[in-house]
């Protein structure tokens, strides 16, 4: 979700909510998603990598 302000807020959810999210119709097509991790040796505040989103069957 984003803020009024640009922030973006992000939130874990557990991987049993995906069904729930199968059911929003959306215009586009999710390829991509980052994963956030700690940074090493106080580099920022996190670290974030993208990986290739695979659809689970």
């Amino acid at each position: 979700m984003t803020g009024s302000d640009g922030r973006v807020f992000v939130a874990e959810e557990p991987l049993s909510s995906f069904e729930e999210y199968a059911k929003i119709s959306i215009a586009f097509e999710v390829v991509a998603v980052l994963d956030v991790a700690e940074p090493a040796e106080n580099s920022g505040p996190f670290v974030l990598t993208e990986r290739r989103f695979v659809v689970p069957q």
